[in-house]
């Protein structure tokens, strides 16, 4: 024939059109390089979102706690400590009366002048106190039912200071022993039916941080669930890629070898099939192209 093979010519034999996996023409599509990049990448991103959700499930534990803490235990210590006080002020009435001494002129007993000013300035200091814890708690927002309960604990608190405490904080400047006695009876009962309303604010704070708390713990289980099934289904979605890669890798790898042994036993004629366009592509092109020229100078 005496025509020379150009070396861009279609080289012989014609490569067949052999059906191939469709994960290998998409693999096949890009270089190694940029295959393995893509994974990487994928691998940082599953990694950062794992991340993402464990710090979410942290936050929503760390937000109920925050809740139970700031919104319910809050208030129940202010709670705690307006009835303390109140029962303060009983102690301090019952103390002011138990001083008391024989009258040197009448039969019947007198406040001692020092125990009745310091009753009467610790019952005010008292209530001053309790102005203070209730005021930032009657501004919170509340459900109706404690916020039924606050109200009326807030008409018991005022009927307790008008009819029990100021008339009282009077008579002890006045050393009425039998004023100040009379007093301390109505501030008992008035103590006794507000604190019903104070133990029953209590209670109702204390059931709904419980309300809270297992609403954290919900919202937290559920977060582990799709942590655990985002990492499950992470693991099969990278497994399957990570298995796709390797196999468009070592498959024509192992075909680049098959035809190196057969162009070494003197086959020239066996087609080789080239799909893609990366680098295991481009040496199959090279060797079919140089399969081409040894059957051609043979």
């Amino acid at each position: 024939t005496g025509v020379p093979l150009a070396l861009d010519a279609a080289p012989w034999p014609p490569a067949p059109r052999t059906p191939q996996g469709m994960g290998y023409r998409l693999f096949s599509r890009f270089r190694i390089g940029t295959r393995l990049a893509a994974m990487m990448v994928l691998a940082a991103t599953v990694s950062a979102l794992l991340a993402a959700m464990g710090i979410r499930g942290l936050a929503v534990a760390n937000e109920s706690l925050r809740t139970v803490y700031e919104e319910r235990m809050t208030p129940v210590r202010s709670l705690a400590q307006i009835a303390h006080l109140m029962l303060s002020n009983q102690l301090q009435l019952q103390r002011a009366l138990a001083a008391s001494a024989p009258h040197a002129n009448r039969a019947r007993p007198a406040l001692q002048p020092q125990e009745a000013r310091r009753a009467a300035q610790a019952i005010e200091h008292n209530m001053l106190t309790i102005d203070q814890l209730w005021a930032p708690y009657a501004a919170t927002p509340k459900g109706p039912k404690e916020a039924a309960l606050a109200e009326r604990f807030a008409r018991q608190r005022a009927v307790y200071l008008q009819e029990a405490v100021k008339p009282t904080m009077d008579a002890l400047r006045m050393l009425d022993y039998a004023d100040t006695q009379r007093l301390a009876d109505t501030a008992h009962n008035l103590y006794e039916r507000a604190s019903l309303d104070i133990r029953a604010l209590t209670d109702l704070q204390f059931q709904l941080a419980h309300a809270t708390y297992e609403a954290g713990v919900r919202s937290h289980a559920q977060t582990r669930q799709w942590a655990l099934g985002a990492l499950l289904a992470s693991m099969a979605l990278l497994s399957f890629l990570g298995a796709m890669l390797i196999r468009s890798i070592v498959r024509p790898l192992q075909q680049v070898g098959r035809m190196f042994r057969k162009i070494a036993a003197g086959q020239l004629d066996t087609p080789i099939a080239v799909h893609g366009r990366d680098e295991i592509s481009t040496l199959l092109f090279e060797l079919r192209a140089m399969q081409s020229r040894l059957s051609t100078h043979e």
